[in-house]
């Protein structure tokens, strides 16, 4: 397909030097769950699933699993190792441990960045099982190197995002889950994904959530962590 469309936009130079806060965001994190932060019996114990960003695993949003452990939420990791990107059997071992984390009720997703992206698109094809998506960070609209991390994807996967773009799949991405609210938290000044493409439409199901974090400190920033149980509370049909 001819890209007729405008060339991407990653994040400027200033925000991507911001990315630098992570430590103070990861101090803060510590700080907090020393003091106890997060422990709350107002949880309704429903399965929330944490699906880690590019070339994360699960120990990168470990800390978020146990913050939403902690407010009585039957949090869990995704189960599958490093997050290289699409991948032969992927879909499917997705859809496997989405059973495994919803075979009593329905499941929230959270994914940080590319996380996002599958827990949405894995709702799209199982909205039964899903009761909530929330992205942090996710590249979920606009050009798919509107980013900082392309030469890492073409270096993981032997492909420039920026050639040759599928914009009817990238069309088709953007379309939030059917019958499955979306929550899409983003940062103005994150320096990895450009904010614009982590929000979603205008749409009934669909809210945007502004914070104030680094892309990397989404999974840890005590305001975002706060902001994440907030949404993981929030009835499912609102």
């Amino acid at each position: 397909m001819t890209n007729k469309r405008p060339p991407p936009t990653p994040p400027g130079f200033r925000n991507l030097l911001l990315e630098l806060r992570l430590p103070l965001e990861l101090a803060q994190f510590g700080a907090r769950g020393a003091l106890g932060g997060w422990r709350s019996a107002s949880g309704d114990g429903h399965p929330v699933m944490v699906l880690p960003g590019f070339f994360a695993n699960d120990a990168a949003v470990t800390p978020l699993v146990n913050a939403i452990r902690r407010s009585a939420y039957d949090a869990q990791t995704w189960g599958l190792g490093r997050n290289r990107g699409i991948r032969k059997g992927l879909r499917e071992a997705l859809a496997t441990r989405l059973h495994e984390v919803a075979a009593q009720q329905p499941a929230t997703l959270v994914g940080w960045s590319l996380g996002g992206v599958f827990a949405r698109e894995l709702a799209r094809a199982h909205p039964e099982l899903v009761r909530h998506v929330i992205t942090l960070g996710s590249p979920i609209r606009g050009h798919p190197a509107s980013n900082n991390l392309n030469t890492l994807f073409k270096w993981a996967t032997g492909k420039d995002s920026r050639l040759n773009v599928d914009w009817a799949a990238v069309d088709a991405r953007a379309e939030p889950p059917p019958g499955v609210p979306c929550t899409a938290i983003h940062s103005k000044t994150d320096g990895i994904v450009h904010w614009t493409c982590s929000t979603e439409a205008d749409r009934p199901l669909t809210r945007n959530v502004e914070v104030q974090s680094s892309h990397f400190g989404l999974p840890y920033n005590p305001s975002v962590v706060n902001k994440v149980i907030e949404c993981v509370a929030r009835p499912p049909s609102s």
